[in-house]
């Protein structure tokens, strides 16, 4: 947890040696992001940013109750995904940013993902 965009960098680079084992749950990301995110200001900027390359997630209970939560606690979620389209990363971007479904994108192919990681994407110009 840093506001230093060079530290998530670097920490996003090791990510390509260790990779991830077992089975994903976003619930558990969440929930652990909110609890690092309590003593955060309520006057700053409450974000969690995911990058997900899953196709599913394994949730040990219900997600729909950690999603009422973060709205509750004025978390917003962006989601850029690897993959397909997964319906709960779409409703979840979509309720915690008050019915914005842009914060979720689905990076295509290498551009895409490069052009949504600079905060430029627009999908309706998106020509891949």
């Amino acid at each position: 947890m840093s506001g230093n965009p060079t530290e998530h960098i670097e920490r996003l680079k090791g990510l390509r040696v260790d990779q991830g084992q077992g089975n994903p749950s976003l619930q558990n990301a969440l929930e652990m992001s909110r609890a690092a995110l309590f003593h955060a200001p309520s006057h700053g900027t409450r974000r969690i940013l995911i990058i997900y390359g899953a196709l599913l997630t394994s949730d040990p209970g219900d997600i729909h109750e950690t999603i009422s939560s973060l709205i509750t606690d004025r978390i917003r979620v962006s989601i850029v995904g690897l993959a397909a389209q997964v319906a709960i990363c779409g409703e979840l971007c979509s309720r915690t940013n008050a019915g914005d479904a842009t914060a979720y994108s689905v990076a295509l192919k290498r551009r895409t993902f490069q052009t949504i990681d600079d905060g430029d994407y627009d999908a309706s110009r998106d020509p891949y």
